[in-house]
């Protein structure tokens, strides 16, 4: 078997120093050093030279931020309010206008009168948008929270709910990312455990208020009945209460738990009006905030999230506005009036980064105080619409490592100077994101320092054969000129077609997926333009020319003169219909060949349709599955049938499964004719016994990693009612027993219908807009196995014992190369199946062990420097009132009625007595 592997190192090394022309292109640079120089990248200056850009951008947009709260806050002080104003004396635009009146029905329906300005809308590339450039429009929907369906509650809040059973809170999750003004908290909860006992509701409350005493791990706290009088009177909380539907209880418990613990209490009608009444307690929170005055001015950012108008992602600064009108009273003014924020495009940070001038592998990133990616190459969430922040921990961004934790930690000098590194002499890392296929051992260094003025940092990765780069010096425009020929399609008609990576060379070329496209693209504005062009980038246009002179000169030395017909089907660059990524800094082969040493093999998934075997170079498929029955044997090209034991399965189709592994597991070449058509699969699902025994021997190892980015279908719901029940419905057998009649649930639901009947509130509808129940594609967490080659000997042989279907195998790493080759006898039976080793990509399972692992290693956060949540002059006397119904006439005149004359037919006068 050594000897087959021999000669298989030795025909790949030989087909590729010939084809891949390594060894020329090297010679051709040399030739050519007076017409490029070799850059230095120093990590220090990069850092302080990005971070100080990144830092004049963002200062901008504070100045600019602060100068509109400014200005929010003299307006609204200096406005007198007008008690009889009317709508109709106002001139506005009812921006919400033609949504308000659509009818489906096409009906014509009336409008009420108002004074609205009638606008001219034209296309804005500023915005992406259409704008009025005379009026400024500002719209205040009555449902401002509108993506949420619960109240977005920081950790100082209790949600106290009525324990009827004709009421239930609305559904929804707490949403990390609204804006509030306390100190928001948040715990995620990745096991959820069943919780018994629920029932007793008084013991429940006391444990519960006792926990709160310290850190509250729970976002709402449903309480109710009578259990609210044991509650003390004073709490390290704000305790919010809500009483939602209509009811016939005592809400004074309720009110006064608010009350006294600087809270407030909320009487919402239904719950369709859960969403737009439980925003008030914003004010509240606020007033702490408000109270601090100008040491409260400082501007948040916002965690990454998509922008509505096409802007792609953003980040946001806020910040607050306060009230500043002041009244007759000595008190001041504790109201926050909103929140003003300003946007900025991460594809306006990216800008001031470096780019190409780093690799493939190399990279900028920037996260906040917590962890959480500003800035990532692998920050690429993949739902669009998403209405979630996004919230991608940097150790998430990328394969974890315990030394990375250091990056992910801000805290003392890796935090507050300029410019700590770490070098990773084998960190993990993956060949494109989603995680793919495969990762691999490599050195990088990381480099960071602040963002002064921001909560963020900024990170430079750097491997070891990117310190330095090549910038091309092409001052003689006649060369230029003469290289650039070298693009049109008629200069390697003979060749093929050469493709250009499809980046941003100049600010009006037309960027294409298709490749010709692109190239046709670029050379039409190449005759408009020069090289030295100031809308062009001149370091990429300069490099590009260089390389198309060196390119053709590599064609004409090497390809030119060979026959690339016997083996190879084409060339990078040089193929029509070349398939891959045309961008290499995004091809995993391209990254991949940059961490390894020697010739990386990347199998493509197989198909009828696809006949093409990528190293960098497409090799043919079926010419090298021939060569390889060859090569395993103890047989030339012009030996006839010969040897007894041969991977030639025209020989002895019975004998040895002979087959060329990758490192990540995936099945390359083989002798037999029926695994063609797997080529590029996880060779478990080839051979799951053969592929377990390799594991088992630490051929292998493998890493599990989690795509927090990723999208799936929705779930089918277990259910199949019509619809959620909140309250218990009779069956018509409930009705005939009268047994039911006498129950308190039958007793409780004919007292709410009569409650109901004495208020005309009862009768009124609310408007209130319903959220879309259609499907749509929600994020999830996706995990993946990736497998790469272990350290140990390059050979190995072994028996899978399994009784009389035992067989025998031997694996030999190929020198130089990616390849794996393994020779193993045949299945001879079926009853030693192993079980599959899974590498393709599925959705982790709610209570998946490894993730409640994390659970025990949490993740560093840092909460707010100064933490807005208590004042001594805060006045706490407005803490809500009940709704006041204004009950019917009628109906009550008649009750009273009704019940007067039952009082009296159940209780006669007494007869008189004569004395």
């Amino acid at each position: 078997m050594q000897y087959w592997a021999r000669r298989l190192e030795q025909e790949i090394d030989g087909v590729m120093r010939i084809f891949g022309g390594v060894q020329q292109l090297r010679g051709i640079y040399n030739e050519n050093r007076n017409l490029f120089e070799v850059k230095e990248n120093v990590p220090r200056k990069l850092v302080e030279k990005v971070a100080g850009d990144i830092e004049s951008l963002l200062a901008k947009k504070v100045r600019a931020l602060k100068r509109l709260a400014n200005a929010a806050e003299k307006f609204q002080k200096a406005h007198h309010w007008q008690d009889n104003i009317r709508e109709e004396d106002i001139e506005y635009y009812d921006s919400k206008a033609d949504t308000e009146y659509d009818d489906p029905d096409g009906e014509e329906i009336e409008r009420e009168k108002s004074n609205s300005l009638k606008l001219e809308f034209t296309d804005d590339a500023n915005f992406k948008t259409k704008v009025n450039y005379s009026y400024a429009a500002v719209q205040i929907p009555t449902d401002i929270y509108k993506g949420c369906e619960c109240p977005s509650s920081p950790i100082l809040l209790l949600f106290a709910l009525p324990g009827s059973a004709s009421t239930s809170p609305a559904r929804g999750a707490a949403a990390p990312g609204t804006i509030t003004p306390g100190c928001p908290v948040w715990v995620s909860v990745p096991c959820p455990v069943t919780i018994r006992g629920c029932s007793r509701k008084g013991a429940g409350v006391r444990s519960r208020w006792g926990g709160m005493d310290g850190q509250m791990n729970s976002s709402k706290s449903p309480l109710g009945g009578d259990t609210v009088t044991e509650l003390p009177e004073r709490s390290p909380v704000r305790v919010f209460t809500f009483s939602v539907g209509q009811h016939n209880y005592d809400v004074t418990p309720l009110q006064w738990m608010a009350c006294a613990n600087k809270g407030y209490y909320f009487e919402i009608p239904s719950i369709g009006a859960i969403r737009i009444n439980t925003q008030e307690y914003l004010d509240v929170l606020g007033r702490p905030m408000v109270l601090a005055g100008n040491r409260a001015k400082q501007v948040q950012w916002t965690n990454v999230y998509q922008d509505a108008l096409g802007l792609g992602l953003v980040v946001t600064g806020t910040l607050p506005v306060f009230n500043l009108t002041e009244d007759s009273s000595d008190r001041k003014n504790q109201l926050i009036l909103g929140v003003m924020g300003i946007d900025v495009a991460l594809n306006d940070i990216k800008r001031l980064t470096p780019r190409y001038n780093l690799g493939a592998n190399g990279y900028v990133f920037a996260i906040d105080l917590n962890g959480y990616v500003l800035l990532h190459p692998n920050l690429q969430p993949q739902i669009i619409n998403f209405r979630e922040p996004v919230t991608l921990d940097f150790l998430d961004a990328e394969l974890e490592d315990e030394n990375k934790e250091e990056v992910g930690r801000p805290r003392g000098s890796f935090w507050g100077t300029c410019c700590p590194h770490l070098q990773l002499q084998r960190a993990l890392s993956p060949s494109s994101l989603p995680w793919g296929q495969y990762i691999d051992e490599v050195f990088r260094t990381y480099t960071w320092a602040p963002i002064k003025s921001t909560n963020y940092s900024l990170g430079l990765v750097l491997p070891p054969y990117s310190t330095y780069y090549i910038q091309a010096n092409l001052s003689d425009q006649i060369l230029q000129v003469k290289y650039f020929e070298y693009l049109l399609p008629n200069s390697f008609e003979s060749e093929g077609h050469v493709f250009i990576a499809p980046r941003e060379y100049c600010k009006d070329l037309d960027l294409s997926d298709n490749n010709t496209e692109f190239l046709e693209n670029f050379i039409a504005l190449m005759e408009k333009v020069t090289p030295d062009s100031k809308q062009c980038d001149n370091f990429l246009l300069h490099n590009l020319i260089l390389d198309t002179g060196i390119t053709q000169q590599l064609v004409e030395r090497v390809w030119k003169d060979q026959d690339l017909n016997t083996y190879v089907e084409a060339r990078w660059p040089g193929s029509d219909d070349w398939e891959e990524e045309p961008e290499p800094f995004n091809a995993s082969f391209y990254r991949r060949s940059l961490d390894n040493k020697g010739y990386i093999f990347k199998p493509p998934y197989r198909d009828a349709g696809r006949q093409e075997l990528v190293v960098g170079v497409k090799l043919d498929l079926e010419a090298w599955a021939e060569k390889f029955k060859v090569l395993a044997s103890n047989r030339t090209d012009r030996d006839q049938l010969g040897s007894r034991r041969v991977c030639d399965t025209a020989l002895l189709p019975q004998d040895l499964i002979c087959v060329l592994i990758d490192d990540g597991g995936f099945l390359v070449l083989s002798n037999q004719e029926d695994h063609w058509y797997q080529v590029g699969k996880f060779f478990s699902e080839v051979d799951a016994n053969l592929m377990s025994a390799l594991y088992n021997n630490s051929f292998y190892a493998r890493k599990e990693s989690y795509d927090f980015q990723s999208v799936c279908a929705p779930e089918a719901q277990s259910n199949t009612g019509a619809a959620p029940r909140g309250v218990f419905v009779p069956t018509v057998a409930d009705l005939l027993s009268l047994a039911w009649w006498t129950s308190a649930a039958a007793w409780s639901l004919f007292q709410q219908f009569l409650y109901g009947l004495t208020y005309s509130s009862w009768f009124q509808t609310e408007e209130v807009a319903g959220d879309s129940m259609e499907a749509r594609e929600t994020s999830c967490i996706m995990k993946q196995t990736q497998y790469y080659f272990s350290t140990i000997n390059a050979t190995y042989n072994a028996i899978i014992d399994c009784g009389n279907c035992s067989r025998l195998f031997h694996a030999q790493r190929l020198a130089n190369t990616n390849l794996l080759f393994v020779v193993a006898d045949k299945p001879l039976c079926s009853q030693c199946e192993s079980v599959k080793l899974l590498q393709a990509e599925v959705r982790a399972p709610p209570r998946d062990p490894n993730q409640c692992e994390l659970v025990d290693r949490p993740r560093y956060r840092k909460g707010p420097h100064i933490c807005f949540d208590y004042n001594a002059t805060e006045d706490t006397s407005d803490c809500g009132r009940g709704a006041s119904f204004a009950p019917s006439l009628g109906v009550l005149l008649s009750l009273q009625l009704l019940l007067l004359y039952s009082s009296a037919s159940r209780h006669p006068l007494p007869p008189a007595a004569c004395l």
